[in-house]
Formats: structure tokens, C-alpha cells, sequence
């Protein structure tokens, strides 16, 4: 059996936190949709990191969970990225929220990746 390498997707993660400083973007998921050692369930704690970036969206908004998003990197449409992943060039990475707002950010460089203290769970369910 092929080992599944473990992946981050968009839909229905959620955003903790995004702060801004100069032309970087960190955008922090509170929960992260991902298939983790072979089992789908979320992380706690993963990090979007974006540099040279500006963006279109209002970013006190911009929080909560996700109906959709993707990167779009040399006009290839990724909706699931690997947990460690990172692209220099021209990148965009597009987020809507099940607020109804939604925010496009375009970057020189975007790099995803778990915190340390990242926690994995099965389901968000109480």
C-alpha cells in the first residue's frame, strides 16, 4: 500500500487569526481540513505565510471557516496543497468565507506549514 502524503485543503478549514506587517501576510488556521498519516480529520495550527503580498478583501472580515480555496500558481487551480509546501513566483491564493466575504491575495512567495504544537483531530464534532 502507497503511503497518502499528508495534505492541507482549503474547504472547511477555518481562520483563527491574519495579521499583516509591510508586504507579509500571515494568515494562521485555527483548524485545517487535512488527510494526516493516511486519516482525514484537522490540524490545530497551521500557518499560511504570504511575502510581497497585496490583497483585496477587508481583513477584520476574513475570518472563520472557509466554503472554498485554492492557490493559483502559473494558472494551475490547487484546492489541496502538501503541509509543508512552499512556491516562490507569482502566486494567488483566493479565500471564501461562509460569512460571505472573501479575500485574494497575490504574492511573490506563499509557504504552508503546521506548527510545532500542532494537534490532530479526527473530527471537530463535541
Amino acid at each position: 500500500m502507497t503511503a497518502v502524503p499528508d495534505t492541507f485543503e482549503f474547504q472547511n478549514s477555518e481562520v483563527g487569526r491574519i495579521s499583516a506587517e509591510g508586504d507579509r501576510l500571515n494568515i494562521r488556521l485555527s483548524a485545517a481540513q487535512v488527510h494526516w498519516r493516511g486519516v482525514s480529520g484537522f490540524l490545530s495550527g497551521v500557518e499560511i505565510t504570504c511575502t510581497g503580498a497585496s490583497w483585496h478583501g477587508e481583513l477584520h472580515h476574513s475570518q472563520g471557516a472557509l466554503g472554498e480555496g485554492h492557490l493559483l500558481i502559473d494558472g494551475v487551480r490547487l484546492r489541496n496543497v502538501p503541509l509543508s509546501f512552499a512556491q516562490d513566483g507569482g502566486v494567488v491564493l483566493t479565500l471564501d468565507f461562509k460569512n460571505e466575504s472573501s479575500l485574494t491575495v497575490h504574492a511573490r512567495q506563499v509557504a504552508v506549514h503546521p506548527e510545532q504544537a500542532a494537534r490532530f483531530t479526527e473530527s471537530l464534532a463535541c
